[in-house]
């Protein structure tokens, strides 16, 4: 088993946005909802991915927009 880096080696690497203290983690997440409700909505689509492989090799990767329904 590989040894896990310790959360402030994670965010001096940028890997994560931050470390929230277990004691304020009620105000944050209602923040960050309270942003989020406050957000206009710009119409966020999951893109799909499309592989193609042949021989047993990836040829070719293309991201596309989710079609609309």
């Amino acid at each position: 088993m590989k040894p896990k880096p310790h959360p402030y080696y994670a965010a001096a690497r940028l890997w994560v946005d931050g470390i929230i203290d277990p004691l304020d983690t009620r105000k944050v997440i209602s923040e960050g909802i309270a942003a989020a409700n406050h957000n206009p909505d710009m119409g966020f689509e999951i893109p799909i991915a499309k592989v193609k492989i042949q021989k047993s090799k990836i040829d070719s990767i293309a991201v596309e927009p989710k079609p609309k329904s």
